[in-house]
């Protein structure tokens, strides 16, 4: 398998791109795995080495991971540490896989990826287990990484409401899920499509009907086109989405624009004295040295552990 360093090697053609994130355990990159095999960019010989990997460290159940995730730490924990990406071909067409991390330590990596690929079907993997589910969505990362990936730019997302053979495959408990995640999902985030659909990462079932209807999309940018800013100084238009307290002049935040991260201070808020909630706005932010953004660049404004805001640059 080709990993990212072969992928910027390829052509500038378009390709039909994935990201897949949700919480830890969830079973992103085992969905992955498998589904590279299924397509035939697997061979045997791997499968069987990542079995007996799996087995060996007495976590069988993660042969399919082990695939993608081949860092001793990664294996012992069964936790993604890195994004990676996976081109593959099938039925005549490019794609490639992006696997993140769900963990809250990791959630860098996963908002460098969101950042690098926004323009990807995302793909939210969930867990059709009920106590899984309900931790991951009110207590872990699952609103968090559809917030961020809708404040990168994802705009089209597919649900995967995994491990569907632990449940029985029961029709009741996938329409549970959509019945929470839809109106969170559309009528909060305002993906532009929303698509469910039940699987079994571990088994297999379903995971070719995510393949159907993806878009071509553009492959990665080496120059950005638009006016380039060299300041310490830039002007966001923001929209915020949760914030603890009012946010005005002299407030401070976490900016991560792409992989890199910088502690930002509010300067001045255009036609308002501050914000709050569900507003939007357009500020002014102090960066702590001078740095190159082009027009239109994506901002996440990011407390410790939630999202405050996103934007961009104007």
């Amino acid at each position: 398998m080709m990993k990212e360093a072969d992928t910027l090697q390829r052509s500038t053609d378009a390709v039909k791109r994935l990201i897949l994130f949700g919480h830890v355990d969830h079973g992103k990159s085992t969905l992955a795995g498998h589904l590279l095999y299924l397509t035939g960019n697997v061979d045997n010989h791997e499968v069987e080495k990542a079995s007996r990997d799996a087995e060996g460290l007495k976590m069988s159940r993660w042969k399919w991971a082990y695939l993608l995730d081949t860092s001793p730490e990664e294996r012992v924990k069964g936790k993604t540490h890195e994004f990676s990406v996976f081109p593959f071909s099938y039925l005549n067409e490019q794609f490639e896989l992006i696997d993140t991390p769900g963990h809250q330590t990791f959630v860098r990596e996963t908002i460098a990826a969101l950042g690098r690929y926004p323009d990807a079907t995302g793909v939210l993997v969930v867990s059709a287990i009920p106590n899984e589910f309900i931790s991951g969505f009110e207590r872990g990362m699952t609103k968090e990484q559809c917030i961020l990936a809708r404040a990168l730019g994802v705009q089209n997302i597919i649900v995967a409401v995994n491990k569907m053979d632990a449940v029985g495959f029961s029709e009741d408990v996938s329409k549970n899920m959509r019945e929470v995640l839809e109106p969170f999902l559309k009528k909060k985030l305002h993906y532009k499509q929303v698509r469910f659909i039940p699987v079994s990462a571990y088994d297999g079932v379903n995971l070719l009907d995510i393949l159907v209807d993806i878009p071509h999309t553009p492959r990665l940018k080496t120059k950005g086109s638009g006016p380039t800013t060299l300041s310490n100084v830039h002007r966001l238009k923001a929209q915020i989405l949760r914030c603890d307290n009012l946010i005005s002049a002299g407030y401070t935040c976490v900016a991560h624009i792409g992989a890199d991260e910088h502690l930002v201070t509010v300067l001045h808020l255009k036609n308002k004295t501050f914000v709050r909630t569900g507003e939007t706005c357009e500020m002014k932010l102090q960066f702590p040295d001078k740095i190159p953004l082009e027009l239109s660049t994506r901002i996440v404004l990011r407390a410790s552990d939630y999202t405050i805001g996103f934007g961009v640059t104007c």
